[in-house]
């Protein structure tokens, strides 16, 4: 008897313990004790920095229940030492998923902003990165749960994913997603803060497919008249005189939007389709070459597909519907 005592004894002190670490985070003080982060927003401020941080509401039941503590500062990392200061208990990063930063950030402040970033949120999470113009800049942070909510929509319609890591993804640029509404912009910037921001859908959301922070086309085109719904990916085939990328579209929905639209055919509107993303893709192409950048990582397809040494190509798009 006394045997299984002891089994139920060390039983009720395993279970005790496993309590006490979900209460805790695996470490440290309870959950109960610290302020929840769910994101972290940047925001320009007087010639310096305001944090925000958007917190968990732990005394109500409602999951889209937030608060909010800002600081301000000359850096980033002195507004967001000024925002924890303020706070009743110890800041956890468990749960962050968001950091939105302003669109006009220079290559040296997203750089910041970031390496903050990874170093304050530990244990580190997956954390998604947006840009926003000041015009939604200056609805924080009294907006920041709606901000919030809305942008995590925007990654579940549009399956957007932009971790911290493209600054390093490749040298010297990035590729972001804007948000300031639906459908979302897309900006490139080099590390001499040279920028592009798309806001036409078929330019934006086509960037974010040929970056891989997507697969799939939720828009309007030819000037609002269609829509497009559709699963995409991409190939790149090389040949010795060109690169040929081919746009698989499947699971396609097409629609017209206005009686007074030329067709409501599905063929007819494909052919729209097709023209408006090869325009998009001739765009975006001359951009990248003109900013001296391969955020398509197309030279590196070319590398693998010719070896290296070979001369550029050039660049076509095939869209094809599955």
């Amino acid at each position: 008897m006394s045997g299984k005592k002891t089994v139920f004894r060390a039983a009720g002190a395993l279970m005790a313990l496993l309590f006490s670490l979900l209460l805790s985070g695996c470490g440290g003080k309870p959950l109960v004790e610290r302020e929840i982060v769910r994101a972290m927003f940047f925001l320009p401020h007087a010639g310096g920095c305001q944090a925000v941080l958007l917190l968990q509401d732990q005394e109500s039941e409602k999951p889209t229940a937030y608060t909010t503590a800002s600081g301000t500062g000359k850096t980033a990392a002195r507004a967001l030492a000024d925002a924890v200061q303020g706070l009743p208990g110890t800041p956890f990063y468990g749960v962050m998923d968001l950091a939105v930063m302003p669109a006009d950030s220079n290559w040296e402040q997203l750089q910041a902003m970031v390496d903050l970033i990874r170093d304050t949120a530990q244990p580190s999470p997956e954390v998604s990165l947006y840009l926003i113009e000041d015009a939604d800049a200056a609805l924080l942070p009294d907006q920041a749960g709606q901000m919030y909510d809305a942008i995590q929509q925007c990654e579940k319609r549009y399956h957007l994913q932009c971790g911290l890591e493209t600054l390093g993804q490749q040298e010297g640029c990035a590729a972001i997603p804007v948000y300031g509404g639906l459908p979302y912009g897309f900006t490139l910037q080099t590390s001499d803060d040279t920028r592009r921001q798309y806001q036409e859908p078929v330019d934006a959301q086509l960037a974010a497919v040929l970056c891989g922070q997507t697969d799939r086309l939720d828009m309007m085109f030819g000037d609002g008249a269609y829509s497009c719904q559709a699963a995409a990916r991409t190939i790149c085939q090389a040949d010795p005189e060109r690169l040929n990328v081919r746009l698989i579209l499947s699971d396609t929905r097409l629609a017209a939007l206005h009686e007074e639209s030329e067709s409501s055919e599905t063929e007819a509107i494909s052919a729209a389709l097709t023209y408006a993303l090869q325009q998009a893709f001739a765009r975006l192409c001359a951009d990248a070459e003109n900013m001296q950048v391969d955020p398509y990582r197309f030279r590196f397809g070319e590398t693998g597909l010719l070896g290296s040494g070979a001369p550029p190509l050039p660049v076509t798009l095939q869209v094809e519907f599955a």
